[in-house]
């Protein structure tokens, strides 16, 4: 659908420190636009606290390796945010106007890591990837993307780029690499850059504004009204923790690779039943969410890029959009079953993606919960791969990877993205919640369901498989409990025959205390007695409270 990990909401923080607004501070203006309706909604969520702010910085990485020209570099790295509106805007206070400044300077940051050794230099560039996606942007006063070039060796560099979520979604990744290897190739040659005019985002917004005041917008409303009319679901993952009363940030990522020749398999099975990748990945990790929250109604937001859609895919910018996807199953549905009201969904709500997800808020009843994201607390997303071709740099081999995040906007994040040896699974999660080891084990579950899949899209949902071989084989072993019993001996009996033979036997252990088998047998023997007083007898009714 689009690469992004996009939300706007959360549990309340302290208020973060803006620094003082100086109109006439900072670089000339060149235009000034009212923001759009998803950037006004990111902007309210970062005043809810440091970390909601920082749970919106998004990086990637860019290693070259080679022989690199730094001064083509840097002035390629000019050129790019000449060419671009979105890498020179900042906020107004209040965030309803996007400010652009005249070109500049971006101010590439150069560290040379040559002279350190190989854990200096891991040190050193661990410190840069995790300041990349925790170091607080200031809207009003930016720069809200910085670059940062690590030199590893003389042939061996990385460039750092990170950016406010604000400006720039995960399709502007994809672009910022692509053209960034073209104007450093032209840099290189001094030659003139071949690439044609980029987008302007000051237009895109201000389409963005027409649209929102179109009648189609009222068909919007209506639509996405009537997929969540009454109360819409809440979902229960099953957390290791309990859940906080002020919903954290804090945020860890797992990833995995499905093999290729998994693949492979899921492709043919969906060109088979007559669905693309997207649905085939999409409905088996819905099914999974439905199998792991034992609910048979549940929202998944998925992102959804503007750029395709406004016909201008080299525009870098926020132009993401949140679909939440209601996916519902009917007992004894079959995958394939399934699968289609997946379709289905999706579709749709592609045909209804001008509304916001903020807006659609507003237009329905649900109540607001600081544990909680509103409506929609699990993300799936399939990345647009960058093409290699598109990163061709001049005597250089260019590989490109997103920076695990610290601070996340959901309980649960799935993105996939397709690669050489099969599909890179980055999954972000709420760290407050889960454990590490949790995570992996879905993952892990996950391909399970797809290899299921590609084995029969008959199979019912509910017989779905999705523990591992090494899972299945605990999970027999602990439940290989039957053992041969006196066929007339009551239960109490055979406790008090254990009491006879161990009595001082740990019999129960419960938060920290211990009971012995003969403290359990005197304790019976007391409450026995005490209901014998007070008129119990055979046949009796009484209420135990366990």
């Amino acid at each position: 659908m689009g690469m992004d990990r996009h939300s706007p909401t959360a549990g309340m923080q302290e208020p973060t420190a803006s620094a003082a607004f100086d109109p006439f501070a900072g670089p000339v203006i060149a235009v000034s636009v009212p923001s759009t309706e998803p950037q006004r909604e990111i902007w309210a969520a970062t005043q809810m606290g440091r970390d909601a702010s920082r749970a919106f910085n998004e990086a990637a990485s860019i290693r070259l390796c080679g022989v690199l020209d730094t001064d083509a570099l840097r002035a390629a790295l000019t050129d790019l945010f000449a060419r671009h509106e979105a890498l020179r805007a900042t906020f107004t206070p209040d965030g309803l106007s996007v400010i652009v400044g005249e070109p500049g300077d971006p101010g590439l940051q150069v560290i040379d890591l040559t002279a350190c050794d190989a854990a200096g230099k891991a040190c050193a560039r661990g410190t840069v990837i995790t300041g990349a996606v925790t170091e607080t942007f200031v809207l009003e006063t930016g720069p809200l993307a910085r670059c940062v070039l690590l030199r590893l060796d003389d042939d061996e560099h990385e460039l750092v780029v990170s950016a406010h979520h604000i400006l720039c979604d995960g399709w502007s990744f994809g672009v910022i690499a692509g053209e960034l290897a073209s104007l450093y190739n032209a840099r290189c040659r001094d030659g003139a850059s071949p690439l044609p005019p980029a987008p302007r985002f000051s237009i895109y917004a201000r389409d963005e504004a027409a649209a929102a005041r179109s009648p189609v917008r009222a068909a919007d409303v209506r639509y996405w009204q009537s997929q969540f009319s009454g109360q819409p679901p809440v979902l229960e993952l099953p957390t290791d923790r309990s859940r906080p009363a002020h919903r954290s940030f804090e945020s860890g990522r797992e990833d995995r690779v499905i093999p290729a020749d998994l693949v492979r398999a899921v492709r043919a099975a969906g060109a088979a039943s007559g669905n693309s990748l997207f649905v085939m990945l999409f409905g088996a990790f819905a099914a999974l969410i439905q199998r792991l929250s034992g609910q048979d109604d549940v929202v998944i937001g998925v992102p959804c890029a503007g750029q395709p859609t406004a016909g201008q895919p080299g525009l870098v910018g926020h132009c993401v959009n949140l679909l939440p996807l209601r996916v519902q199953a009917k007992q004894g549905d079959s995958f394939r079953t399934f699968l289609a009201g997946a379709r289905a969904a999706t579709l749709d709500a592609s045909e209804h993606q001008r509304m916001s997800y903020g807006s659609l808020l507003q237009h329905l009843p649900i109540p607001r919960d600081p544990a909680r994201s509103p409506l929609v607390s699990v993300v799936f997303n399939l990345d647009r791969p960058v093409p290699t071709s598109a990163m061709q740099f001049d005597g250089l081999t260019a590989t490109m990877q997103t920076v695990p995040r610290r601070f996340g906007n959901f309980e649960l994040s799935l993105n996939a993205c397709e690669t050489e040896t099969g599909i890179a699974l980055e999954c972000q999660y709420d760290s407050a919640l889960f454990d590490r080891a949790t995570v992996q084990r879905w993952l892990e579950s996950y391909e399970v369901l797809l290899r299921s899949i590609t084995e029969s899209g008959a199979i019912a949902l509910a017989a779905l498989p999705i523990l591992t071989t090494v899972d299945r084989d605990v999970l027999d072993k602990c439940n290989d409990t039957m053992r041969e019993f006196p066929t007339h001996t009551l239960v109490h009996q055979m406790i008090e025959a254990q009491v006879t033979r161990t009595p001082d036997a740990v019999a129960i252990e419960f938060e920290g205390r211990r009971i012995s088998y003969a403290e359990l047998d005197s304790s019976a023997n007391r409450l026995a007695r005490h209901l014998r007083s007070r008129g119990a007898h055979r046949g009796a009714l009484v209420g135990l409270c366990l």
